[in-house]
């Protein structure tokens, strides 16, 4: 039970550079990744539009000064004509909720006593509105929705007068604990009509010579993102509606109010708190979409938590007023380049490049050290792209004592490009911390000298090799870092090969093995086991990485529910795992996977009187920055386009509404709480937008299906139809059978017979037999008789008919078997 003094989010554990348990250390191999320059827009640091968190939420905090002596709490919304809204209750006492009242424009008003709602002043037809409540509890507390929706809905300026909690008199709470306990609310629109987005601006840093410096070196769509410690974070805020559309960004909007609070979330203390005025708000910097830029302070390491509670006029629309939240994770800086590079040859065909790094903070034995590196090869000469180079890596000290971070260069690429030697520029370098994806440092250009080049860079190389020779791409699996062991291994399986069925984030298992039936298929069926934990993608993957090689001896593929698809597409992007062996038609299957992160995470990151209806919703527990819009659009930066063609991805959404009349109850068909915050159709927990993957293959949206049980429509997970074909496919096709083969060959001897004249010999072969999914071993015959025994020979002779004591024609069987025991016979006829 959560008291009114006890901070909101003691149970929130931000997870930034996570720690990982130290159970030991082992060798891991990695891949050592590059492309063609056609990839490097896959690679660049996400644009300012892909950081977006948009909001249709209005927050009303129980502790604002807007709260009269009688314990009320008033607040003025502008609702849209025809056009519904939710009234979000959070409370520690399920099931008591504060009594809430609704006055419409036209005088209509509807009362909520904490139990039911009815209108009772005013016009009061069955038609003015629908209303719905309803509620839920987990641990400790609950959620309760008041839905006011349809197509009769005045528009305009609302009034809502919200008290605190009652005691429910059949439920027997105490009336005067109930009181005292702190109630958060927020009214969610349903039809999104105002829009209010927050990015940070991709500079991140406020005016100066840091600013002049580092921003203009990179195309504008491309400029460095920052989130280490020493920067003075910028968020750029926009109001968009639809009755805009076409128009400039900000044209036929004011913004009349604005109040930013930054908190610092593991303490839940306020670390910057400012309130615009009207001039201040006029004389805001406007970037160059029309956006207005926001100053923060300088922001220590650990999480942030960004509120900002906006007001303004919209052309069309009205006044309105959004909250929106913002999380900026800010990272120590760990690591920084020197702007030194070496190179060395490593064999006939490959060059290390060799990142010259600072070690900023001092690292313990054992400590997890390892960081994803990324940088492009152009030829300074010509000024031609050549390649981008990249992957998982370690700092290492050279003979000198100085630090290097290694990389793979195969000569090949310069092959491709025609270069021969001579000097380069590695173009936007980046060392990033490989949880959250977070650039720690980055580069413009740092010059590179290859003198001496590997045999393989003067070789011709036919452009086909891309799509022939994986080793281009991923490196040859010899090199390795050092990392902490990710924790202890469940019993060895010994499957030889199969599906892995992998949850998500703080998920018990995720799939009825059952769907998953080998019987008739090649391979088993095994559940990787990592449950109710909140892990990065990258800790999570070295877990289906190590697990896997625990269940299956030769390979496996994943079909994997939420986060686990996205951490199994990191394993196969970034580590060597017995993922990579499968040859089944499909290698990762995926479903309600956030590949560009979830609404409902980005709010439970950045906390807020809405952190505790998240924590609700997923069962209080840790965050993941991953799993939110800004760390899904950086990790994702890190996957490349050949990885993403091995994943078939599906999604789901909640029912659409059929008629006008269920589109007056909008409630009726959404999943849960959940989907009346989360911006577009859902799944409860994921938008269809946001389970988008680029360059990956999308199998479509069903509707009528949820993230999971217990919610309005079935679990997405329990669609037998659908789990049949990821059965099949992720299998591969069935060995065809043994099948024995005999072939009957004859040479013709020139001298002599018993006549003087030459003659055939014949021999009877079964070595064309084919195999099925196991070696032939042994082969036996017979000649009219009793079988002979079983033998390593495939042939059986000669034979010479027509010759004096010999029949003129033989009648042969032979039977073959294979490692496993099976058999097949055959029959020839020799003349």
């Amino acid at each position: 039970m959560r008291s009114a003094t006890r901070p909101l989010v003691s149970w929130l554990v931000i997870l930034l550079a996570v720690p990982l348990a130290l159970y030991g250390a082992s060798e891991v191999s990695v891949k050592s990744l590059a492309g063609p320059p056609s990839e490097f827009d896959t690679h660049r640091l996400p644009s300012a539009d892909e950081l977006v968190v948009s909001t249709n939420l209005l927050t009303i905090d129980r502790n604002a000064d807007t709260v009269n002596a009688a314990g009320v709490v008033y607040t003025n919304f502008s609702a849209t004509q025809g056009q519904g809204f939710s009234l979000v209750q959070v409370t520690t006492a399920y099931p008591a909720f504060g009594p809430a009242t609704f006055t419409a424009p036209n005088g209509t008003r509807y009362e909520y006593n904490g139990s039911t709602l009815r209108c009772n002043s005013g016009p009061c037809g069955s038609s003015q509105a629908h209303v719905l409540t309803e509620s839920f509890s987990n641990s400790s507390g609950g959620v309760m929705v008041l839905s006011v929706s349809g197509g009769e809905v005045t528009g305009g300026s609302w009034q809502l007068a919200e008290q605190g909690p009652i005691a429910l008199p059949a439920q027997g709470i105490d009336a005067a604990r109930v009181k005292s306990i702190q109630l958060d609310s927020a009214i969610a629109f349903d039809d999104n009509v105002v829009n209010v987005t927050v990015e940070p601006d991709p500079c991140l840093l406020s005016s100066g010579d840091a600013k002049r410096e580092l921003c203009p070196v990179l195309p504008d769509d491309q400029l460095p993102l920052t989130l280490v410690e020493g920067v003075a974070p910028v968020l750029s805020l926009s109001i968009s509606a639809p009755e805009l559309s076409g128009r400039d960004a900000m044209r036929g909007i004011e913004l009349t109010a604005l109040r930013v609070t930054v908190t610092e979330r593991q303490s839940e203390r306020i670390v910057h708190k400012r309130e615009y005025s009207l001039g201040e708000l006029a004389g805001l910097a406007q970037s160059d979409a029309g956006a207005s830029l926001i100053e923060l302070p300088r922001l220590g390491i650990g999480g942030h938590g960004v509120r900002l509670d906006i007001e303004g006029i919209v052309e069309g629309v009205g006044p309105i007023e959004r909250t929106a939240y913002y999380y900026l994770p800010i990272l120590p800086r760990s690591h920084r380049l020197t702007g030194a590079v070496d190179a060395r040859l490593l064999d006939t065909e490959r060059v290390e490049v060799g990142l010259g790094v600072d070690l900023l903070r001092a690292q313990a034995d054992g400590q997890d050290t390892h960081l994803f590196a990324y940088a492009e090869l152009w030829s300074a000469t010509t000024g031609r792209p050549i390649a981008w180079i990249g992957g998982m890596t370690q700092p290492e000290l050279d003979a000198d004592g100085a630090y290097r971070l290694p990389l793979e260069l195969d000569g090949r690429w310069l092959a491709l490009a025609g270069e021969k030697g001579g000097d380069y520029e590695l173009r936007k370098v980046r060392i990033h911390d490989p949880h959250t994806m977070v650039p720690i440092d980055q580069a413009a250009e740092l010059p590179l000298r290859l003198d001496s080049l590997p045999r393989a860079a003067f070789t011709k190389v036919d452009p086909s090799i891309l799509d022939t020779d994986r080793s281009l791409r991923v490196g040859r699996g010899d090199r390795t870092i050092r990392l902490p062991d990710p924790g202890p291994l469940p019993p060895k399986t010994n499957l030889d090969s199969g599906i892995f069925l992998v949850h998500g984030w703080c998920s018990g298992p995720a799939w009825w093995t059952g769907f998953f039936n080998p019987a008739g298929l090649v391979g088993g069926t095994d559940v990787f086991e990592d449950f109710n934990q909140s892990r990065s993608h990258d800790n999570f993957a070295r877990r289906i990485r190590d697990q896997g090689a625990a269940c299956f001896d030769d390979f496996f593929t994943v079909v994997a529910h939420s986060q686990g698809g996205a951490a199994s597409v990191h394993l196969y992007a970034n580590y060597n795992s017995l993922l990579d062996n499968g040859n089944a038609p499909r290698r990762i299957q995926t479903m309600g996977t956030p590949y560009r992160g979830s609404t409902l995470m980005d709010l439970y990151l950045a906390g807020g009187p809405l952190g505790w209806l998240i924590a609700e919703i997923f069962g209080f527990c840790g965050p993941q920055i991953n799993l939110g819009t800004v760390g899904a659009a950086l990790w994702s930066l890190g996957i490349p386009n050949w990885a993403r063609d091995d994943v078939y991805y599906y999604r789901t959404q909640h029912r659409r509404p059929g008629n006008f009349w269920e589109r007056l109850q909008f409630w009726r068909w959404r999943c849960n709480a959940a989907s009346f915050i989360i911006p577009g159709p859902d799944d409860g927990v994921v938008s269809t937008s946001q389970g988008l993957f680029n360059n990956a293959n999308n199998m479509g949206v069903t509707s009528s299906e949820c993230h999971t049980g217990g919610m309005n429509h079935p679990d997405q997970r329990d669609n037998a139809a659908r789990n049949a074909i990821m059965n099949t496919e992720g299998r591969p096709d069935p060995p065809p059978p043994l099948t024995a083969v005999c072939q009957v060959q004859a040479t013709w001897i020139p001298c002599c017979d018993q006549n003087g004249n030459g003659y055939y010999s014949y021999t009877v072969n079964a070595g064309n037999s084919i195999p099925g999914g196991s070696p032939i071993t042994n082969y036996r015959w017979r000649n009219g008789g009793s079988w002979g025994p079983w033998t390593t020979s495939s042939t059986y002779g000669p034979l010479l008919p027509g010759l004096p004591g010999q029949a003129s024609n033989y009648v042969i069987n032979v039977e073959v078997r294979d490692s496993s025991g099976a058999t097949d016979g055959a029959t020839c006829f020799v003349p």
